[in-house]
């Protein structure tokens, strides 16, 4: 059907033209600065590019026409129209920050104008539809706020300078629109040690359209229809860590680092996503990945809570709400931080001893091989003596007995130049593990020490 001149009957009987290029010319100066990404619209509202479906926008459409075209076929004509007209690419529009390319800059689009930070100095200036920004804080940026209610139960939680450190700058980080240190958070203690006190009330700086609330089994889920919501959040937010072992860690390392991962919406295309977002976690139990290595721990942060108040404050939540233009500038400041160092703080002693037990239970083979063993052309080991080593070291560390079982198919896929062969030994063909041998058992005061130093500690 010709949808450009359908023709009306009027009561009169005379032929008159519905003219779609008219309505829709007059519809797009009524609705103002638009942009449409498929079926889905974006309208400038003064602050940022307001996502907004068609079906929202449909009433416009028919209110503007005269009686005699009001019907349902003439609005889906104008509609249609402006869609095709103002479709851009997805990747013309951003999330609530950028970089300035012209000064290398951050841009925050917050509730009071947009926020050009360096390390130097922050400038509130007035928002701007060029920069394409989807979404805003919900909190103004006041040069002089404060929080002294935060500041006192974020030294009262979290005891420990360092972990404080990793704390505010993980906050910093999620202001940071990029993913370039690769970094995870996952706060970790029994409930009611102020985890999610601390991260509600920073997230409350931001607002529901900035922070997700994905599972890490939702993340995992290579056929999870969620993962578009992290497309333009600054964070996920996950109040807990499901207990079930994650069959695939892929999409949590991809995120992670900043790159592309596919999503599909329900009843959508797939798509090639890429996301700043950062990934933060609140659990009593840590992750397990059935095919974990190295990767995951490197690309993790724990801070480990364990402060119980005396008497629980049914109100504290709210009364740092009130608080939040002095943590988005305390937040701010990290952000600063990070411009001027470029550098990841470690955390506590204690989140990094959780670190250490994560490591453990994650990539139990890699752990066993990078501490109980050597590696090297010329060494080796009877596979019988190794075997036997490992299912001690499981013993020891609490491991589950169906980790001994897949050891020797996890150990020739994770280290390429550890191999099976075969030696005569007092004159018997004996199989043995080629490439590695056993280390002398540690004392206790060597393993004392271990227990103090993190083995995959990165600068």
């Amino acid at each position: 059907m010709d949808r450009v001149n359908l023709v009306e009957v009027s009561t009169n009987g005379k032929a008159s033209k519905f003219r779609e290029t008219l309505y829709a010319k007059q519809f797009l100066s009524k609705v103002g600065k638009l942009k449409c990404v498929g079926d889905e619209w974006f309208v400038w509202d003064g602050a940022c590019w307001a996502s907004r479906t068609r079906d929202e926008m449909a009433p416009g459409a028919m209110g503007l026409l005269p009686a005699k075209f009001r019907t349902a076929r003439n609005a889906r004509a104008v509609l249609d129209h402006v869609q095709l007209l103002s479709q851009v690419r997805m990747d013309s529009l951003r999330g609530f920050y950028c970089v300035d390319a012209a000064d290398g800059a951050v841009l925050l689009n917050c509730a009071n104008g947009l926020l050009r930070v360096t390390h130097e100095d922050v400038q509130l200036v007035k928002h701007d539809p060029k920069w394409s920004f989807t979404a805003k804080t919900n909190t103004k940026f006041v040069a002089d706020a404060e929080c002294p209610q935060f500041q006192k139960v974020f030294e009262e939680m979290l005891p420990d300078e360092a972990d404080r450190q990793l704390f505010q700058w993980f906050c910093g980080n999620v202001l940071y629109p990029s993913a370039r240190f690769e970094r995870a958070l996952i706060c970790y203690g029994p409930g009611g040690t102020g985890k999610s006190t601390l991260a509600e009330a920073f997230s409350t700086c931001l607002g529901e359209d900035l922070v997700a609330a994905l599972s890490m089994s939702r993340i995992c889920d290579s056929k999870s229809y969620s993962l578009p919501k992290l497309r333009w959040a600054a964070v996920n937010l996950g109040t807990e860590i499901d207990t079930i072992e994650m069959d695939e860690s892929t999409n949590y390392k991809l995120i992670v680092s900043g790159e592309h991962v596919e999503a599909r919406s329900i009843y959508g295309k797939p798509f090639s996503m890429k996301t700043a977002c950062k990934l933060w976690f609140l659990a009593n139990t840590l992750p397990r990945f059935k095919s974990g290595t190295d990767a995951e721990i490197r690309r993790t942060r724990f801070i480990r809570f364990a402060v119980q108040p005396k008497v629980k404050d049914l109100h504290l939540k709210d009364r740092l709400a009130e608080e939040r233009e002095g943590i988005l500038r305390w937040a701010v400041a990290a952000l600063q931080e990070i411009l001027a160092t470029h550098s990841v703080p470690d955390g506590g002693k204690d989140g990094q001893k959780v670190l250490k037990k994560f490591s453990l239970s994650n990539d139990p083979v890699g752990y066993f091989v990078k501490n109980e063993c050597s590696l090297g052309p010329d060494a080796w080991v009877e596979k019988e003596r190794l075997d036997q080593a490992f299912e001690e070291w499981c013993n020891k560390h609490g491991e589950p007995s169906s980790v001994h079982q897949w050891f020797f198919r996890r150990l020739y896929e994770r280290f390429t130049d550890i191999r099976p062969g075969f030696k005569n030994i007092d004159n018997r063909r004996t199989t043995v593990v080629k490439g590695l041998r056993l280390r002398p058992v540690k004392t206790e005061e060597e393993e004392e020490a271990e227990d103090r130093v993190m083995f995959w500690h990165e600068g």
